[in-house]
């Protein structure tokens, strides 16, 4: 008991009074303004947006998944990963099958055409990771990569989710 009151009272005195200032507050807000500039950049290069980028990158890089794999990876809900592959079956960037040991599972992967859109995409996700990049110092960016580390770690270590 006496810990957990230490540590309340210590993240109490933190508080700040804006909820603008709230560090999770601006982490959300840095990833909102990321995820707009980004579907217009991706949208202006390769006509694709945010979420189609994701899942056409995670199947480049892992292969084939399940559906359930894919929207985790990708962060996307349920139902927008569900649009989202339909979508790109439709227009024959991914391929779809039933699991064979399991019917009800759906796998996904890259067909031809998703493996070239993956192979043009993926410099223009090189290019605007540098530009983002380039507003840090270097040793920045080696700062911020540790501090997201323990922040990813300590918000699994307390049941949330990477």
């Amino acid at each position: 008991m006496g810990r957990n009151m230490k540590l309340n009272e210590r993240a109490r005195s933190g508080v700040p009074a804006d909820l603008r200032r709230f560090f999770s507050y601006r982490l959300a807000a840095l990833n909102r303004s990321l995820v707009k500039q980004g579907g217009r950049y991706f949208s202006s290069a390769v006509g694709l947006s945010v979420p189609e980028w994701r899942v056409i990158t995670m199947l480049g890089c892992d292969g084939e998944l399940f559906a359930t794999e894919l929207a985790d990876k990708a962060l996307l809900d349920p139902g927008q990963s569900s649009r989202v592959t339909r979508s790109l079956v439709s227009r024959s960037i991914l391929s779809e099958r039933a699991d064979p040991a399991d019917g009800r599972r759906t796998l996904y992967a890259l067909t031809t055409t998703g493996k070239a859109v993956f192979n043009r995409t993926i410099g223009f996700a090189a290019e605007r990771q540098a530009m983002l990049i380039a507003a840090l110092t270097p040793e920045e960016v080696a700062a911020f990569d540790r501090i997201l580390d323990k922040l990813m770690k300590w918000s699994t270590d307390c049941g949330g989710e990477t």
